[in-house]
């Protein structure tokens, strides 16, 4: 019931409809003593190495972000909720610190995201905001980028004081969405 995959939960729900039907308190007793048997095979250590394993791999192999903090997040929420073993309150004394110090990354992170998707495009970019070197420019020649035309000037001289220039929008492809095409 508390598999990540949607069709597994889906599956566990179906099998334990009938049972649950005729017996509900002992489903209950069963469903409490599987998460307990689970919870004391699977040590702290180990589900966080394997979590970080796997987050590690989502997010440099993938470039997965959103999986890599579905690993993460499930691992931070029952450190948060506390040890029930005296082995879990090891573990939270010897890593606490630090896996709440992550939790903190995780959460700037999320609200910087989510902040950049908040902003306009930039459309316009004034010179001497996007570098102090070009607050003194003056009589220099910029290209128009994006103008195909051969026969055209595609050059700017920038001998007045406008110091704004259009940005141009591209569509960018991440570094290792390549394909063979130079091949």
């Amino acid at each position: 019931l508390k598999s990540p995959r949607e069709e597994r939960k889906t599956a566990a729900k179906a099998i334990l409809a009938t049972p649950r039907r005729v017996a509900p308190r002992l489903v209950e007793q069963a469903l409490l003593v599987s998460e307990e048997l689970i919870r004391v095979a699977i040590l702290w250590h180990e589900k966080w190495h394997g979590g970080l394993e796997e987050a590690s791999r989502l997010y440099f192999g993938d470039s997965d972000v959103e999986g890599m903090l579905a690993i993460l997040r499930p691992l931070h929420a029952e450190l948060d909720a506390g040890p029930n073993t005296l082995r879990e309150a090891a573990f939270q004394q010897a890593f606490g610190r630090d896996l709440a110090d992550a939790s903190r990354c995780l959460d700037e992170y999320e609200q910087a995201a989510d902040d950049l998707k908040k902003l306009p495009p930039l459309t316009k970019a004034q010179a001497n905001a996007v570098a102090r070197r070009q607050e003194r420019r003056r009589n220099t020649r910029r290209s128009n980028g994006g103008s195909t035309s051969r026969g055209g000037d595609d050059w700017d001289d920038d001998d007045d004081d406008n110091d704004t220039t259009n940005a141009t929008t591209t569509q960018q492809r991440q570094r290792g969405d390549d394909d063979d095409d130079d091949t």
